[in-house]
């Protein structure tokens, strides 16, 4: 690749720092500006020196929550002036609008890549809770999306969906969230632990939140134990505002594990059975993505942007109407068929390498230069 690249982004997440080292090592000319180091309500941080790409962390003043701002906004534009293409991960911020406007004027192939745009739902941290006055700023912040950016990646149909609505708009194209899979390719499933061999693990795994759907989960639990069902267990890996309320539930079938670093997750990936995801909004989903490479076939939603790219009957199943009687009904077909797992194993590890970091790479310097 003879241009080079400059993504600005949010955060240093795994998955994003995973592709930036693949598209680095493969001689790619990119450069990542990280808007900031830690955004509120994440637990998960990233050591910058592991980085394999070349990188920068600006600093901000942090007013509240997501409201924050740049001081070194006076690097971001040299970046942009030394670059040829300028790929833009977000929209609301003061730092990607200024990164936006100021692409345009200096004539730069300007990219915008995202999730929906059409605002998280059941979000805690608002940046507005006026709904009008929200839904007014997001039309401003959305012009040099709509005007400026001659191509649009979107990550996955909810957010191609979200996009068509800014018609006319640049091109749109599909580019995921693509992350090192490897590791998880290896977390078979065997019956080596301590629970009896025909009782099913379930995992929760995420904020503890109404937007996730823990309140799904747990009225979901109850209903199983109320119609009979002993053989299964909920394990709930995570915190956030639900969680002291939720801890003083005494049903046996649940066990609440509070936040898991990440390397847990893992481990809890190859000790459970079936990852519950009933996210009332999920942009993407990586907890979903990880599963199913650990061979574990997932419960989601419609309203998650990776269950709608890559669930199947095959790897797990869809709830069409998010309510606690089907998520149960759905934990009872697994509770039922536990026999059927190993099935799943081979679909669900073969299906997350559409989003591997080799297939990123390639699709990238794809949508970049037409693969030359």
């Amino acid at each position: 690749m003879k241009n080079k690249a400059l993504f600005i982004t949010n955060m240093p997440v795994q998955h994003q720092v995973e592709l930036f080292d693949e598209l680095t090592k493969f001689n790619h000319k990119i450069e990542v500006i990280y808007t900031r180091f830690l955004s509120a309500g994440r637990s998960w941080e990233i050591n910058p020196n592991s980085f394999n790409h070349k990188s920068l962390i600006l600093k901000e003043i942090r007013i509240k929550d997501h409201w924050y701002f740049n001081y070194e906004l006076i690097k971001v534009i040299s970046k942009i002036i030394k670059s040829d293409i300028i790929i833009i991960g977000q929209y609301a911020s003061f730092t990607m609008q200024i990164a936006m406007y100021v692409s345009f004027l200096l004539r730069k192939k300007l990219i915008f890549w995202s999730e929906p745009i059409s605002g998280v739902e059941y979000e805690e941290r608002k940046l507005i809770s006026n709904v009008g006055l929200s839904s007014f700023f997001r039309k401003i912040a959305l012009v040099p999306v709509k005007y400026f950016c001659q191509q649009l990646w979107a990550i996955g149909d909810n957010a191609v969906k979200s996009f068509e609505k800014l018609e006319p708009c640049g091109e749109i194209k599909k580019y995921y969230y693509y992350s090192d899979l490897s590791r998880f390719y290896n977390l078979y499933k065997n019956d080596t632990f301590d629970n009896i061999n025909d009782k099913i693990i379930f995992l929760f795994a995420g904020s503890l939140s109404i937007r996730k759907g823990i309140d799904l989960v747990i009225s979901a639990n109850e209903i199983l134990h109320n119609n009979g069902h002993n053989n299964f267990e909920v394990l709930v890996a995570g915190s956030g505002p639900l969680e002291e309320s939720l801890k003083n539930n005494n049903n046996g079938n649940l066990k609440f594990l509070g936040f898991v670093p990440q390397k847990g997750i893992e481990l809890l990936y190859h000790k459970c059975d079936v990852l519950l995801f009933p996210s009332r909004y999920d942009g993407w989903g990586m907890s979903l993505v990880e599963a199913l490479a650990s061979g574990m076939p997932v419960i989601s939603t419609t309203k998650v942007g990776a269950a709608v790219e890559l669930l199947n009957e095959k790897n797990g199943i869809m709830i069409e109407e998010l309510s606690p009687k089907h998520t149960a009904d759905s934990m009872a077909f697994f509770i039922a068929n536990k026999s059927l797992l190993k099935n799943y194993i081979s679909n669900c590890i073969e299906t997350s390498k559409i989003v591997h970091v080799d297939a990123g790479v390639k699709l990238f310097n794809e949508l970049i230069n037409g693969g030359k």
